[in-house]
């Protein structure tokens, strides 16, 4: 028997490139890009935190980064004057070093359980008692 719960995903706060928690206050100018399957989702995250996007680019999803494409996104954002490159922590982990004067820094989620929390840990510690 199956058991249902409901869950999504929320804002979990700002890293920089090292991953160390940092801030972006609302009004910060921003270039942001991403490669992921809902891009509308992470720009309305963007707005919801309050930051002033200065530039928008969008990747296929699970996009492979190339060093000339994120020399292209980091000249991008110098030229649009931002103080900050944001992008998901999904695409932050595919680039290996960030060639920009214009820091980058990474949206991070957290899972939030909206339904079927209490069931499905009463599951969990269940199986881990079996050992399986």
């Amino acid at each position: 028997r199956a058991l249902l719960a409901d869950a999504d995903l929320d804002f979990g706060g700002w890293c920089d490139a090292r991953g160390d928690a940092a801030e972006l206050p609302p009004g910060t100018g921003v270039y942001a890009f991403c490669g992921v399957a809902n891009p509308a989702s992470f720009r309305r995250t963007l707005e919801g935190q309050g930051v002033r996007l200065l530039g928008w680019e969008v990747f296929g999803d699970h996009h492979p980064y190339r060093p000339v494409e994120l020399e292209a996104l980091a000249a991008a954002a110098a030229a649009a004057g931002a103080a900050a490159v944001a992008t998901t922590a999904k695409d932050a982990v595919r680039i290996a070093r960030w060639p920009g004067a214009v820091p980058l820094y990474r949206a991070e989620v957290k899972l939030v359980m909206m339904t079927g929390c209490e069931q499905l840990w009463e599951s969990l510690k269940t199986l881990a008692a079996r050992g399986g």
